[in-house]
């Protein structure tokens, strides 16, 4: 069967967590590993019964969940392959102050070794299409292009800070938006994943196992194997400090698009920054 429900980003936003909770749904089943990231691939719709095998099981939602949907211009025709193969699919969009989210998506890349680059290096150029960073932190733009593809009300934007803060708030939103019963409870949502204490720069071996079990699982490892990965980890990750400067300059290029998005969804993401 194919999905019907994609988490579409942002990274480090909360997927991973969400993902977590709705697959203890017993009307939700999520894929394993999480991010498939099908869609972003040309070709892709000439392997739509390879991709149908992530989702055996026969409930009323079956969902992956990809941040890489949400990279454009990077990332080019995502909405228009999904709608080509799953026209009545639902999607769910988790945001967060995009200054945080563009600084803890740096953390990410340099914790697996993705980027080597030190943090000044790497935001000397915000150009969208060359800074990958503040590419996926422009949410108007990712909307915009999947609202020409659907309607509004198929797409979910929630703030990550609810799944925070408010979480049971949420989920009942979450599961309302999906037509399951919003009542339901389950021990797994008091957890949360990847947090900070986790930010373990991975050492050169764990490095190394880590784009072997991607070449071996797609292009996720499965999440058992990525926490066992920790026992190969280095150094403690301290977050960077974003100085005046680099700030008046991620606020130039990113408050637009808040105020875009405050504008398409009504929301006003009142604890954010820009």
């Amino acid at each position: 069967m194919l999905p019907n429900l994609l988490i579409i980003g942002a990274g480090k936003c909360g997927t991973s967590s969400l993902h977590h909770y709705l697959d203890a749904h017993p009307s939700v089943s999520m894929s394993e590993p999480k991010e498939l990231d099908f869609f972003q691939d040309a070709d892709c719709l000439d392997r739509a019964a390879q991709y149908e095998r992530h989702f055996p099981d026969h409930v009323p939602v079956r969902g992956e969940s990809s941040p890489g949907y949400t990279g454009y211009p990077r990332v080019q025709g995502v909405p228009e392959r999904i709608r080509a193969l799953i026209p009545e699919a639902r999607l769910i969009y988790l945001v967060r102050d995009p200054i945080e989210r563009t600084v803890s998506h740096y953390v990410q890349a340099y914790k697996v070794r993705a980027d080597s680059r030190s943090f000044d290096q790497a935001f000397r150029d915000l150009d969208p299409e060359r800074n990958k960073y503040v590419c996926y932190s422009r949410y108007a733009t990712q909307v915009d292009r999947y609202l020409r593809c659907f309607p509004l009300e198929r797409l979910l934007v929630l703030d990550g800070e609810d799944l925070l803060h408010d979480r049971h708030a949420a989920l009942r939103h979450v599961f309302g938006f999906l037509g399951v019963d919003s009542s339901f409870y389950s021990p797994q949502f008091e957890e949360m994943l990847n947090t900070r204490e986790s930010q373990y720069r991975l050492g050169a071996a764990g490095a190394r196992v880590r784009r072997l079990a991607a070449r071996a699982g797609g292009h996720r490892a499965p999440t058992g194997l990525q926490r066992g990965l920790t026992r190969l980890a280095g150094r403690r990750i301290e977050r960077p400090v974003v100085d005046d400067a680099l700030r008046r300059r991620l606020e130039a290029a990113l408050a637009p698009e808040a105020a875009r998005l405050r504008e398409i969804t009504g929301m006003r993401f009142s604890g954010w920054t820009v």
